[in-house]
Formats: structure tokens, C-alpha cells, sequence
């Protein structure tokens, strides 16, 4: 008895841990180390600030807020750490379209965060998730009004 109450207590904190997500048969990840920031102001996008944080992006993966929540599909962001941090829940169909970067799939987003004091994860803002292939393009708000940038490194 004891064993079987360690064990669902190890599955439960491996599953809180970790970010609560499955992957698909269609999943697939990639690694980022840059990330560029843009902020909309007036009519052009204007440069913020950039960084060197390792990001892992997992896509198509299913995920749940909570150990009893709804599933929800999306991509999943973990940091260099391997943690969940962020999450991109698709609403609606892909958008397989292009622009000035290229080809792309992008889909409609809710840009779910974790707290890391809580350890909760709460709405933060629509977006938009577009992915080129050895890059990804993640435009915050509707309209947008931040936009950061994500290079494959690995």
C-alpha cells in the first residue's frame, strides 16, 4: 500500500512538475537560443531588446492546465530548464499562408502563462503563433502589439 501511495504521488508530481502535456503522434520540437522583441508603435515595428534564452518548443502537443482539466491543443514553450512556462493553445484551423519572412503555418492563439509562484496557469493574451520552419514568429495581442522572434539553434 505504501508503494502504490508513493507511486501516485510521484505520477502526480511528475505531472504538475512538467508542465502537464502529452505529445501527439504529429508532435515535433525545436530549439531556440535567440529571441528578438519588437514593439508596434505608430506605423512601424520598432526594436526593443533581444536576449540569448534557450527555448524548447514542442508543437501539436495536447496539454492540461490541471490534473482534471479540459485538454486543450497547442504548443507547448519550456525553458532552459526544461520547464513549462508558456503555452499556445491553436483555436481555430491553420493558416498556411506567407509574407516577407516566407512560408508559414500559423495558428490563432491564447497565450497561456504559468505563474511561478503559484505554479497556476492563467490567460494572458491572444496571439497569433506562425512557424517558418527553422523559425517562429509569436505576435502578441489582437491587434498585436509586441512581436518576438524565436532562431533555431539545435
Amino acid at each position: 500500500m505504501k508503494n502504490l501511495i508513493f507511486l501516485f504521488g510521484l505520477m502526480l508530481t511528475t505531472i504538475t512538475s512538467f508542465g502537464q502535456f502529452i505529445e501527439t503522434d504529429g508532435s515535433f520540437s525545436m530549439k531556440y537560443e535567440r529571441i528578438r522583441g519588437f514593439m508596434y508603435e505608430d506605423t512601424n515595428w520598432v526594436y526593443d531588446r533581444g536576449n540569448m534564452v534557450t527555448w524548447e518548443f514542442i508543437f501539436n502537443v495536447d496539454f492540461f492546465m490541471t490534473p482534471d482539466s479540459d485538454e486543450l491543443f497547442g504548443t507547448i514553450a519550456l525553458d532552459e530548464n526544461g520547464e513549462s512556462q508558456w503555452f499556445y493553445n491553436f483555436i481555430g484551423d491553420v493558416n498556411e499562408s506567407s509574407d516577407e519572412y516566407g512560408d508559414y503555418s500559423g495558428y490563432r492563439v491564447d497565450i497561456l502563462s504559468k505563474d511561478d509562484e503559484t505554479g497556476l496557469w492563467e490567460f494572458w493574451q491572444p496571439g497569433e503563433l506562425r512557424h517558418y520552419g527553422s523559425y517562429t514568429i509569436l505576435n502578441v495581442g489582437s491587434p498585436a502589439f509586441y512581436k518576438f522572434q524565436y532562431f533555431e539553434y539545435e
